[in-house]
């Protein structure tokens, strides 16, 4: 994460712990949080979708309470471990990357609706298949205006050059949505705010 988030989001040492227990095909993911203040069960659900995990019950938890930046990595590595399944290295870039601009985006706009904003962006993007800057800049603010959200330029900036990313990962944009089922529902009430 470095150069990604400020040290105080980082820190110096990781303290949160993962856990994952794959499931059987068609279960989605599943995210519980104990103790992870900045980063929402959402967040790290949206990320794991981008790195390519799926179908696993995961739990990301410290002793006391942390921003819970550095779980992600455990999550994905406990993934790769438990699952036999070794993930792209783009897509683990890219993952951290929308934890961090997701956190960063929820700092000013509120955590779900962030949420919310980067998973509709990141589906129609890799609906679509758009690559062009222009095409992903219009996409942006489009779901903003749908999600009554307001950005800066410099925020659509940030999602433009993260979807820029996303866009040259092989996402399946029916498998996001079946993914994050389970936590979908308080995505969903940001629609109908």
């Amino acid at each position: 994460l470095k150069g990604l988030v400020g040290e105080d989001k980082i820190g110096t040492r990781a303290i949160s712990s993962a856990y994952v227990e794959p499931l059987e095909d068609g279960q989605g993911i599943d995210v519980k949080v104990h103790n992870i203040t900045w980063v929402t069960r959402e967040i790290y659900a949206n990320a794991m979708v981008t790195a390519g995990v799926e179908n696993a019950n995961v739990v990301a938890a410290a002793p006391f309470k942390v921003s819970g930046t550095a779980a992600l990595t455990g999550i994905m590595k406990a993934f790769e471990e438990a699952s036999g399944k070794k993930l792209d290295e783009d897509a683990k870039q890219a993952a951290n990357e929308e934890l961090v601009t997701t956190g960063e985006l929820g700092e000013s706009i509120g955590k779900d609706e962030a949420a919310a904003l980067i998973k509709e962006v990141k589906e129609k993007v890799t609906e679509v298949k758009a690559k062009d800057e222009g095409e992903i800049k219009k996409i942006v603010i489009e779901i903003a205006g749908n999600l009554n959200i307001n950005l800066s330029q410099a925020q659509i900036d940030q999602i433009v050059e993260l979807m820029k990313k996303i866009s040259n990962l092989d996402l399946n944009v029916e498998n996001i949505s079946k993914q994050i089922s389970k936590i979908a529902g308080s995505l969903d009430d940001v629609k109908n705010v």
